[in-house]
């Protein structure tokens, strides 16, 4: 039986997950870098933070590929799908970590974390349940031989064609340029720290990590 903390949190978590956006926001807005004008640092950050929101757009496009106009009422499980079963939220996670390195916030960075620790695992389980209603055993064989989150690239397949539903895809499209933009407003708003046009009230020092 589920534990009531558990349960408390899982009632919970789409306020939890809201607050923490807020603040997460409020935090970037009015606190200044961990670090402050170390330029080298400032490379590593921005370089490693734009390859990972290169990496998920990429990767929620491909799978998006798949799933464009068949999600739910047909088992997928070719492509990223024959690798692990939630892609869509694997690439997520680490375009979220790449807007986190953009920030060079650490306690952003780790909100974020928090933030799909929270969440993710309840919004996975509560769609693999909605699978298991659908699919039955097809769908638990599936979980069975593919991994959850953890991507297995010995069990790649990929058919030679495939059909996909073009207006859902355009709509994928979209949805997966929502890191891009996320990601352009983080550099405005850090030009804007750079040039003192928008005030900081807190430096979140790198000590406290």
């Amino acid at each position: 039986m589920p534990s009531k903390p558990w349960n408390f949190v899982k009632k919970k978590r789409i306020l939890f997950s809201r607050l923490l956006v807020v603040l997460i926001t409020a935090i970037f807005l009015f606190t200044d870098h961990s670090w402050k004008d170390e330029f080298y640092h400032f490379i590593i950050f921005q370089s490693i933070g734009g390859f990972l929101v290169a990496f998920c757009i990429l990767g929620r496009l491909w799978s998006a590929l798949y799933i464009a106009g068949n999600k739910t009422k047909t088992l997928i499980s070719e492509g990223p799908y024959s690798m692990v079963r939630n892609p869509l939220y694997f690439f997520s996670f680490f375009g979220a970590l790449g807007l986190g390195l953009t920030t060079e916030n650490l306690l952003i960075l780790a909100l974020i974390v928090v933030l799909f620790i929270i969440y993710y695992p309840f919004v996975i389980i509560g769609e693999e349940k909605r699978l298991i209603e659908v699919h039955g055993d097809e769908f638990l064989n599936y979980m069975k031989q593919v991994p959850r989150f953890i991507p297995n690239p010995f069990k790649f397949k990929e058919p030679e064609f495939y059909n996909v539903n073009v207006k859902k895809y355009k709509i994928a499209f979209v949805d997966a340029m929502g890191f891009f933009s996320i990601y352009i407003c983080v550099q405005i708003v850090n030009i804007l720290h750079a040039a003192k046009v928008m005030p900081t009230f807190l430096s979140i020092p790198r000590g406290l990590f």
